[in-house]
């Protein structure tokens, strides 16, 4: 994984760093609120459902990890493997010299890959710990069905653990979409200052217009009212993407016929 874009065997101590960053924290999130449950321990009427103690879930104790994993998102995503173009030589060559499209198309595939891998896996893991750990949990802090929920609302509190694992499928459209305008940015660009505030700009501005929402179950925001903004996002950045890639395109001829 650590040469999959640069295409060089030199490890990258910065995409490890992002790499166990992107692991630990949603077990750390979980580790605490496991910690607050036991410790006041009075029977499993009152102990965390499974999903509600999972980090996309956020209703455990440890909800500094999620929230800081909103606001550092594009950072992360640009550590991890985003602004590769801009830092490694090898990738900089590829994104300034005569690359194909196809191939240019294909390591920002690959670096949606590495990312979407990464978070699939550590937000899938932490929904099996939370399983494992929270298996006998009953308690949804109060949430309730009745008459006041929206259909899927209610659907989303009877299958829980189903609208967890919807919302980290919703969750790496996220990530593929922020990790794919950004290689776009870097490759383009070529300026750390100028990419990390433009993609970190987009975030707040997706941020805005409820992303957040999407991301989050068991809200009084149903799971209808965040699929056309994540429509939405993937269209947009799909036009970005394809805007990027021909951009270069075109670049790339005027240098061949100069």
């Amino acid at each position: 994984m650590f040469n999959i874009i640069t295409g060089t065997r030199r490890r990258d101590y910065r995409m490890i760093a992002m790499v166990a960053l992107i692991w630990l924290l949603p077990q750390i999130d979980l580790a605490i609120s496991a910690y607050e449950e036991f410790s006041n321990y009075t029977g499993a009427k009152r102990l965390l459902t499974p999903a509600l103690a999972t980090m996309l879930g956020m209703g455990g104790h440890g909800d500094i990890s999620l929230m800081v994993l909103y606001l550092g998102l594009p950072i992360v995503i640009l550590m991890l493997v985003a602004d590769r173009p801009i830092r490694t030589k090898a990738a900089r060559k590829a994104s300034v010299g005569g690359t194909k499209l196809s191939d240019q198309a294909m390591r920002v595939r690959d670096a949606v890959m590495v990312s979407v891998v990464n978070f699939g896996g550590s937000l899938g893991l932490n929904l099996i710990l939370a399983m494992i750990v929270f298996h006998n949990g009953r308690s949804f802090q109060g949430l309730t069905v009745n008459d006041a929920n929206g259909v899927f609302a209610k659907w989303e509190l009877t299958h829980s653990i189903t609208a967890v694992l919807i919302r980290i499928i919703l969750f790496l459209a996220v990530i593929a979409f922020i990790t794919s305008v950004a290689v776009i940015l870097s490759r383009t660009i070529q300026n750390y200052a100028i990419v990390y505030a433009l993609t970190f700009i987009l975030w707040m501005f997706m941020i805005q217009i409820g992303i957040d929402r999407v991301l989050q179950p068991f809200t009084e925001y149903s799971l209808i009212t965040g699929l056309p903004v994540v429509g939405g996002m993937l269209l947009a950045g799909g036009v970005l993407v394809g805007l990027g890639l021909g951009y270069q395109q075109l670049q790339q001829r005027r240098r061949t016929n100069y």
